[in-house]
Formats: structure tokens, C-alpha cells, sequence
């Protein structure tokens, strides 16, 4: 529990960092904000701002559908058609265990010969 702001804080401290290499003499009182800004029409902001929040939500969006379209289908069954696709040499492999007890105990005993 005590670690649980520990993330905010390094936003926080990464933000202040980051401004003040970005601008170091306002941060410092070496230069006012005014001589700073940059001279940015209000509608180049703004058409920025919406752009920026369009492109956004189309992303969202486009996620939203796609995981509720994976959602939807669900798991299915392989298109491959069966096992023996899935595992190829099944038809090949042994049908018996080796060092399994026989079926039949009978069919294994050694019969001793006609003329014996």
C-alpha cells in the first residue's frame, strides 16, 4: 500500500524534469512566459485539439469493435479438420503403451509346442 503513489510521483517528477530541460530560463525566472510563448493562433490550437481528439476516439472505437467482434465469435472449434491435423502422424503412431499390461493376458502366453 505504501508504493501505491510512488507512480504518480515519478509523473511528477519526470514532468517538472522535463519542463525544465525544455525551458530552463523560465523555470529559473531568467525569462518571462510572455517572451516564451510561442505565437500560436487560438484556431490552430483548437484544430489541433480536435484533431488530436478525433483520431483518438476513432482509435478507441476501432479497438472497442474489434475486441467486442473477437468477443462475439468466441473460441470456436480448428478449422483444420480434426485431430489428425492438429497432431500429424496420429494414423502412424502406436496404438499400444509400452510396458502396459496386454488386453488379453491369454494371447501372450507362451503355448508350449504340438509334439511336446
Amino acid at each position: 500500500m505504501a508504493a501505491a503513489p510512488l507512480g504518480f510521483i515519478a509523473v511528477l517528477a519526470g514532468w517538472a524534469v522535463t519542463e525544465t530541460g525544455r525551458q530552463p530560463f523560465v523555470v529559473y525566472g531568467l525569462l518571462r512566459t510572455a517572451a516564451a510563448a510561442a505565437a500560436v493562433a487560438a484556431g490552430a490550437v483548437s484544430a489541433s485539439l480536435i484533431l488530436f481528439f478525433l483520431v483518438y476516439n476513432l482509435l478507441l472505437l476501432t479497438f472497442l469493435w474489434f475486441g467486442a467482434r473477437l468477443v462475439l465469435s468466441g473460441p470456436g472449434l480448428p478449422e483444420t479438420g480434426g485431430p489428425r491435423s492438429i497432431r500429424p502422424g496420429l494414423d502412424r503412431a502406436a496404438t499400444t503403451v509400452i510396458g502396459a499390461a496386454p488386453a488379453n493376458p491369454e494371447s501372450t502366453r507362451v503355448r508350449p509346442a504340438a509334439g511336446a
